[in-house]
């Protein structure tokens, strides 16, 4: 948990990059199925937020583009 702009610039830059492909649909599944649940604090009254942070695109768009909306109802 970060609170600071500079902290959080410091975590980014020590990401080691590792090849293969983006799997941007597989990071909102796993924030939906673990990280916006109940047993994890979600509340019902509080919009979920995800930041994606990536190297490239999708390595497929349109399931990506259906997880989001998983994520956001």
């Amino acid at each position: 948990f970060y609170i600071e702009s500079i902290d959080i610039g410091n975590a980014v830059n020590e990401i080691q990059f590792s090849r293969g492909t983006t799997n941007t649909a597989g990071a909102l599944q796993y924030c939906r199925e673990n990280i916006f649940t109940l047993d994890a604090g979600d509340r019902a009254t509080s919009p979920n937020l995800v930041i994606v942070v990536t190297d490239g695109g999708s390595n497929d768009k349109d399931v990506t583009i259906d997880e989001a909306y998983r994520v956001i109802t």
